[in-house]
Order: structure tokens, then sequence, then C-alpha cells
């Protein structure tokens, strides 16, 4: 994706959380929710947006017919407007930074870790609690994912922030300081 569709497409998600800046969140993030789950697990509908041989408005009669009365009238509105400035091909880019925006908004953080045994439920209290501190959330979200291959230790993915504890890791940075490959 080139810059100025990544502009374009921060732009819309921008857009869309002003016309629902008096919304709860947890609504917010259901319509979105429901939207791009529906475009994501119907794979005519996503080949649909982004063919080039149907017209918009076919487009935006079709997600007004699916999702009319499943979401809410700001969410139909702004799906068409989507629609109307024939940016229906680029709804799931949009759709998907609207997310990341408005849980970035609420101070809500999503993160993964790999751990090479499983974690005790009070260490992931712990872990929560510090992760809390370190990012400024008020929520986070764990993903949790054992890997034996780690040796010990853990990795933690924040977006594009990576912390490797892990003792894979130190020996993978111990043979790239030493040359060895």
């Amino acid at each position: 994706m080139n810059v100025k569709n990544s502009l374009a497409i921060r732009s819309y998600a921008e857009a869309f959380l002003k016309l629902r800046i008096h919304d709860s969140s947890d609504s917010i993030f259901a319509d979105l929710d429901f939207v791009l789950s529906s475009i994501r697990n119907s794979p005519v509908l996503e080949k649909l947006l982004v063919t080039s041989k149907m017209n918009s408005q076919d487009k935006k009669k079709i997600l007004m017919a699916i999702f009319n009365a499943n979401v809410d009238a700001k969410t139909i509105r702004f799906l068409s407007f989507v629609c109307d400035h024939n940016k229906a091909p680029q709804l799931s880019f949009i759709l998907l930074k609207t997310l990341e925006l408005a849980y970035k908004a609420v101070r809500i953080e999503f993160v993964t870790i790999t751990t090479s045994s499983p974690l005790s439920i009070s260490q992931q209290d712990d872990l929560v609690a510090k992760l809390k501190l370190m990012t400024g959330a008020t929520q986070i979200h764990l993903k949790i994912i054992h890997d034996p291959e780690l040796i010990g230790g853990f990795t933690i993915n924040i977006g594009s922030k990576v912390v490797d504890t892990s003792i894979k890791g130190c020996l993978q940075q111990l043979s790239r300081y030493l040359g060895i490959q």
C-alpha cells in the first residue's frame, strides 16, 4: 500500500471516529468488528468490494442490504460515504485502521506474549500490571502463545515493538555479535 492510500485510509478512519464521537466505544467496536468480520468471513463479499466490474452504487446497495438492520445508522452512513467516494475496495483497511485508532483513543492495547512454558494466572496478572505501566494503557488484551523453541523466557509484541527476553533470542543475538551463522 502506498503513502497516498495510507493517508486516505487514515482520513476515512478519523472521519468515522469524529462521526461517532459521542457514542459508546463498545457500540463502535461492535459495529466495526461485525462489519469487518462479515467481510473477512465472506470471500464473495470481499471480492465484490474490490472488483472494478461493479459500480460503487451497486456495492453500496449490497452493503446497505447486509448491514442496515445490524449496525448503527451512523455506521451505515459511513459505509455509504465510503462507497460514494469509490473507496469500497479499501473498506477492510479503513475498518482496521478505524479499530486501531479507536482502541488507541480509549487506551486499550493488544499484546501477544510468546512463552516457552505456560504462565500462571498470577504471572499473567503481574505481566498485565507491568504492561499497563509500560504502555500507559487502561486495559490490556493478552494473547498467549506457547512456543517451546524459545528454550526459556518470553517475547512481548505490542504493535510493532518487540521485547525479546527468551534464551533463543539471546543466543541469536550472541551469534550475530560473534559473526556466527
